[in-house]
């Protein structure tokens, strides 16, 4: 997630550049649409990644009946498998 989340910022980073370019008149409208094209694609991997993570997430739980314990030994064994995961 870090990873996409560096290219959302430089995808970002491109689209003023190239905005700024297109209103002096250096590159086409194509250009600017496909800075925000690129911008556009960056934060729905964005948007895959942070909801696979919480799927993931939300997943684990539920495979480890839902996180609540009612005795000591359920206790023991979640924080197990918790410990054994990070």
């Amino acid at each position: 997630e870090a990873t996409v989340r560096r290219q959302l910022q430089a995808a970002g980073r491109t689209v003023e550049p190239v905005r700024h370019r297109y209103e002096e008149g250096l590159v086409g409208f194509i250009e600017l649409l496909d800075a925000r094209r690129g911008n556009l694609v960056a934060r729905q991997v964005m948007t895959v990644a942070t909801r696979d993570r919480l799927i993931a997430t939300a997943s684990l739980y539920k495979s480890l009946n839902g996180g609540w314990c009612d005795n000591d030994a359920e206790k023991e064994k979640f924080n197990d498998i918790l410990s054994e995961a990070s």
